[in-house]
């Protein structure tokens, strides 16, 4: 049922995105999905038709990737080891500057806003330096200045932006030092929707929002996933609570994997994968507290990120290795997807 996509990444796949349902303007595009890799290139395939459409090489290894929400010639926004924000035009294979953060040390996450959302298209960044930015794609003057900068404490180590059904425009950002930080990207420089001390242990690798805006997940390098409610979404309190997950027993001996990927399924918003060191997908029912199944395992390394199609249908997984020995010798990088229907993530009873 699961396939590999031809033509992979020759380097660590840092992030894959299938491309937004607002995005799309012709029914073959709905299975787009992009890739950004260590390579120094943005990868894109026609999953459904298990098949290349088109690289386009950058100059700095890619870190974190992010499709524009407005339709064709479509747009991928990455962010770069050395600090940069490209634009990618899929049309002309263009590449162009947005902006870069200044003490060139490397970005760790890029997001864009959607449609809906009063700051479509504002496009934000989170790296190593401690800053969190804002960039308007679309202003005359580029690479000058992000439209607003906030410094949180510590590198940021995941972020991730609620959709336009949300509350509030929110951002959630995990940093180095253990904070979690909920911001109305409104007011990005203002005071903070709430700053909370992590409630995980051990450092957090990935936070992503639920698709009704009232809550995120963490999840950290200690095969252990938080779901938490968002400040402006108090209703969904009860919702909170953690559980261990991509963990192996060998001869008695527990392994314990980082949790590297979470992704919400788009129709279902408590139910969402998650992708561990130990080359497994699970699929979660939030509601209910339980693994739904396993969509992949016996991966021969590590699931560095998952997406979701815009309907649901699909999922694709970067299956590379995220250096938690070390630098060892490893499996070579490859895309895996897996289609499903409405019954595969029904929790059985």
């Amino acid at each position: 049922m699961a396939s590999t996509l031809p033509e992979p990444p020759s380097d660590g796949i840092s992030a894959l995105a299938f491309i937004p349902g607002t995005a799309i303007s012709r029914a073959h595009e709905r299975h787009l999905v992009a890739a950004a890799s260590w390579d120094r290139s943005v990868r894109v395939y026609d999953a459904a038709a298990r098949a290349p459409v088109a690289t386009v090489p950058i100059s700095d290894p890619a870190t974190g990737l992010a499709w524009s929400p407005i339709p064709g010639p479509h747009t991928v926004y990455t962010t770069t080891a050395r600090g940069a924000v490209l634009a990618l035009d899929l049309a002309s294979f263009a590449v162009t500057p947005i902006g870069a953060h200044t003490d060139g040390t490397g970005l760790r996450c890029v997001s864009v806003a959607p449609a809906a959302a009063p700051d479509a298209g504002t496009v934000y960044t989170g790296g190593w330096d401690g800053k969190v930015c804002a960039w308007d794609p679309r202003a005359a003057t580029r690479s000058v200045s992000p439209v607003a900068t906030r410094d949180v404490p510590g590198s940021v180590w995941a972020m991730d932006l609620a959709p336009e059904t949300a509350a509030a425009p929110l951002l959630v950002v995990a940093t180095a030092s253990g904070a979690i930080l909920e911001l109305d990207r409104r007011f990005l420089t203002g005071d903070p929707l709430a700053v909370r001390d992590s409630p995980l242990k051990y450092p957090t690798r990935t936070v992503a929002c639920t698709p009704d805006g009232s809550g995120f997940a963490l999840a950290s390098t200690e095969g252990r996933i938080q779901l938490e409610a968002a400040a402006t979404a108090a209703a969904a309190a009860a919702r909170r609570f953690a559980f261990k997950c991509h963990r192996v027993t060998r001869d008695g001996t527990e392994f314990v994997y980082p949790v590297n990927a979470i992704a919400f399924h788009p129709r279902h918003p408590m139910t969402f994968a998650s992708g561990g060191a130990d080359g497994t997908v699970g699929l979660w029912d939030g509601i209910k507290r339980k693994r739904i199944r396993l969509l992949l395992k016996d991966q021969p390394t590590s699931i560095s990120s998952l997406s979701f199609s815009a309907d649901g249908d699909m999922i694709a997984a970067a299956v590379s290795y995220t250096w938690e020995r070390g630098s060892c010798p490893h499996p070579p990088d490859s895309i895996v997807v897996r289609p499903f229907t409405d019954a595969d993530v029904r929790s059985k009873k």
